[in-house]
């Protein structure tokens, strides 16, 4: 039983059908549909969805070659970047929308054999002996319940099983807000695009046939002003990253301006007895670094095999195999990330990084190098990466160095495995 058909969960679902696995996959929209993204799919992405097999249809669904990215500080110094190679190989990213995507997904689940229901949302979990034995909800036929021997739950950053878990956590602030506008028309590249402002940043993507994504993030005190008027928002807002508005000016925006006013979310765990906790719905962190689709795809992967271990033997063992396996994976990449926001956050010190990336490219590319999955993100969390970025500013400039700011400690929850 499988919650959610995004990324995450169409990804499970695929992987357990192909195993012989009987598989019940609900997602409580009906698709295709759209949903806030920057709709990237860095090179880490790339070689999941290879694996998965299904990269050709992901071609023929429009998807274009990305090759590196270009960053802009608040002041527009710009850096473009191309990915580092790895083994002699010059990897590639992908931009394609979400829409596309998940389409894409959600149809090698269905060739693989998962029963797919859609229109169904589930209100609680179902229990017996102390652990999850299903689901239960509403769709077309009324309420409905499954039963299952495991339940994986890819239902984002609202999952009701996380919640009915007592798992969610308040996340650290800032909260940001993300706004997300589809263009046609546009003139692209093979750059994916990311401009950090005095107060936000702003990701611009291309994808075939002259589509552009534009993926921006504002802050919390901006909600007020957003709240019933998200376009005009937006188009204010986009005035402020002068880039990228000249590079759409000559398209035409389509359909509504997509809001998500949860940029972060947290979670006390990634697993409980008898369900596992994947994709958005096992915590999300502001996304600058791209690496959500990436996250939410090897993620399934980690979660398929647990469940698959779990149903052949011992699921307590399998569980935290899989709590330990995504904590050594996706915490390092974590820290990256908070340590690039944390610089964002501070312009001064923004502008001092991107004058050490002009003078010296090689840092910004072990930097996006990192955040793409080529590198491991001990190539930047390095004593000597660090040194070669921060000295020189150490002896210029009087700007302070980013903090991180610690989790608080907790009690551990029952049957909570970690």
């Amino acid at each position: 039983m499988i919650i959610g058909a995004g990324p995450a969960g169409s990804a499970a679902a695929l992987l357990l059908a192909r195993r012989g696995r009987e598989v019940v996959l609900v997602d409580q929209a009906r698709f295709p549909r759209d949903k806030p993204c920057g709709e990237y799919l860095n090179p880490a992405a790339v070689v999941v969805l290879e694996r998965l097999g299904v990269l050709p249809a992901v071609w023929r669904a429009g998807a274009r070659e990305v090759a590196g990215a270009l960053l802009t500080s608040p002041a527009e110094r710009a850096v473009r970047v191309s990915y580092p190679a790895a083994g002699g190989i010059a990897p590639r990213g992908l931009s394609l929308p979400r829409l596309a995507l998940d389409a894409v997904l959600l149809a090698a689940a269905r060739a693989a054999g998962a029963q797919v229901c859609e229109g169904f949302r589930v209100d609680d979990l179902l229990e017996r002996g102390g652990r999850v034995a299903g689901v239960s909800g509403r769709g077309d036929r009324g309420s409905m319940s499954f039963h299952s021997r495991c339940v994986l739950a890819a239902d984002g950053t609202r999952s009701v099983a996380a919640r009915r878990l007592g798992l969610i956590r308040s996340p650290v602030p800032p909260q940001r807000i993300g706004l997300v506008a589809h263009y046609e028309e546009v003139e692209g590249d093979e750059w994916v695009e990311m401009h950090a402002g005095r107060r936000g940043y702003c990701g611009l993507g291309y994808s075939a046939g002259g589509g552009a994504n534009v993926a921006m993030v504002a802050e919390p005190e901006d909600l007020p002003r957003i709240k019933g008027r998200p376009e005009s928002f937006y188009e204010e807002r986009l005035a402020w990253f002068p880039a990228v508005a000249r590079r759409v000016a000559g398209g035409r925006r389509t359909g509504r301006v997509l809001v998500t006013a949860t940029m972060t979310s947290k979670v006390a765990g990634v697993a409980a007895p008898g369900v596992l906790l994947l994709g958005d719905a096992a915590g999300f962190y502001d996304p600058y670094t791209g690496e959500g689709v990436s996250y939410a795809l090897r993620g399934a992967e980690l979660a398929a095999a647990a469940a698959e271990a779990a149903l052949q033997g011992d699921e307590t063992a399998a569980f935290r195999r899989y709590a330990t396996d995504r904590r050594a994976e996706f915490a390092p990449r974590l820290l990256v990330s908070r340590a690039i926001q944390a610089v964002l956050r501070r312009p001064p010190l923004a502008e001092a990084v991107f004058r050490r990336f002009e003078s010296d490219p090689t840092l910004a590319q072990r930097l996006v190098g990192v955040t793409a999955g080529i590198l491991t993100p001990r190539a930047v969390l390095s004593a000597g990466y660090v040194g070669r970025l921060l000295f020189p500013l150490a002896l210029g400039l009087s700007v302070g160095s980013p903090t991180l700011t610690p989790t608080p400690t907790r009690t551990r929850k029952p049957f909570e495995y970690e």
